[in-house]
């Protein structure tokens, strides 16, 4: 998973699909389906596509299958693992559902399907108005963009880290720079961490697989010295989205930059485990899928 392109921030550039032209013209198809549905009855509709989901799933017409789910999570039932199939593939409609939402309506739209308790900012993020601003770790797991639509409304607007094309090495160090001088006036990054393109880091170990993450987050943070803070956004049952910012990593800073990084990086995925230990509902297809494929350590 190696790539050249480790960081750049976020253009405007609508997200890029890897399907066939007549599977993307179907999802756009479903997009606007969804659109329509939300905006007249939101909570209704987010559980009745997560429902439909789920369904598909059951009837073996999606991924995951229960098979894969077990492989990952061995300790639950056959039942539990059938749930967590389900959910899982119930998350891809609902995620999918806030995608096609904030590209149609932006971002104080998905905003309005928050649960109740997101009035203020955190003491973290409000924290870092003194210094370096904060590096935020998301995971492909959860409510997709809950973090982003729980920043809107809390008036904090990140530096995203995207896997755009880095055209050459001019390009990657103009990014790389730009990233640093961000943090350092005290703009939040936000990064997914577990997902392609960027730079590897060293292994980790998560749920009893050998993986690795995208190394660009804990760059910045090593180079910055600002605070890395793991976050999730859940779907509620009543499909509103909840979202939580964990406490900042507890890092020795002090030796090589390498030793610093893979400290980093094998505490997001330590961080990762514990919750989908306790959340394997969480768990999106893709994590799932990759988890099944990583080696066991």
């Amino acid at each position: 998973m190696t790539g050249v392109n480790p960081l750049v921030a976020a253009d405007g550039r609508p997200w890029r699909e890897a399907h066939s032209p007549g599977w993307r013209r179907m999802l756009r198809s479903y997009d606007r389906l969804a659109v329509r549905l939300v905006e007249r009855r939101p909570a209704s509709a987010v559980r009745l596509l997560g429902g439909i989901g789920a369904w598909a799933n059951a009837a073996g017409l999606v991924a995951p299958r229960t098979s894969l789910v077990a492989a990952v999570f061995p300790w639950l039932t056959p039942r539990q693992a059938r749930r967590v199939a389900r959910q899982a593939a119930a998350l891809r409609f609902r995620n999918r559902t806030a995608i096609a939402v904030l590209h149609a309506r932006g971002p104080a739209a998905l905003a309005s399907w928050l649960a109740p308790g997101h009035d203020a900012p955190p003491p973290v993020l409000q924290a870092s108005k003194a210094g370096p601003g904060v590096v935020l770790l998301a995971f492909h797991i959860g409510a997709e963009f809950g973090i982003t639509a729980a920043l809107h409304r809390w008036g904090v607007e990140p530096v995203p880290l995207r896997n755009w094309s880095i055209l050459d090495v001019d390009d990657r160090a103009r990014a790389l720079r730009q990233a640093v001088d961000d943090v350092r006036r005290g703009q939040p990054v936000l990064a997914i961490v577990d997902g392609p393109g960027g730079a590897d880091s060293a292994p980790v170990v998560a749920l009893g697989r050998q993986i690795v993450l995208r190394r660009a987050p804990f760059m910045l943070a090593r180079v910055t010295g600002a605070p890395l803070v793991p976050s999730v956004a859940q779907w509620t049952p009543d499909g509103r989205i909840r979202t939580r910012l964990g406490p900042p990593l507890d890092i020795d800073r002090r030796g090589p930059a390498g030793d610093v990084e893979a400290q980093m990086a094998a505490m997001a995925a330590s961080w990762l485990e514990r919750h989908l230990t306790a959340c394997p509902e969480d768990a999106w297809p893709y994590t799932i899928r990759n988890l099944a494929g990583a080696p066991r350590k």
